[in-house]
């Protein structure tokens, strides 16, 4: 609530328990009015996403403990992707256990060095 009211952004609307009204449309808004229905449909599911809540848990073997965030494609490669795909994505980033994070990095050295063939 701070930030907003420091940056101009919204303006407080009630004290106690405070509120306040954004100064502002939400890009939603206007991304969702210029598209068709059926891009509506499929941004509505990307953005579903990232509100949905997330477990902490392996997404291999469901280990609750213990894990790691792991890049499917590794920085290294990134860099060469075009600009589209470069965008700090959270569906790049994984929870591994340890030991599935192991595996995962063993694959990914396997694929630099045939790539490097």
């Amino acid at each position: 609530v701070k930030w907003y009211l420091s940056k101009e952004l919204a303006r407080q609307i009630c004290d106690d328990p405070i509120r306040i009204q954004l100064l502002f449309e939400p890009e939603w808004k206007t991304k969702y009015a210029n598209m068709t229905e059926e891009e509506r449909e499929t941004q509505k599911s990307v953005d579903a996403f990232y509100v949905q809540e997330k477990r902490n848990q392996c997404v291999v073997c469901g280990a609750l403990d213990k894990y790691l965030r792991f890049h499917i494609v590794p920085t290294l490669y990134r860099r060469l992707l075009p600009e589209a795909f470069k965008s700090h994505s959270s569906h790049d980033v994984v929870l591994l256990c340890v030991a599935c994070h192991e595996k995962a990095n063993t694959a990914h050295w396997k694929r630099k060095l045939e790539f490097a063939a």
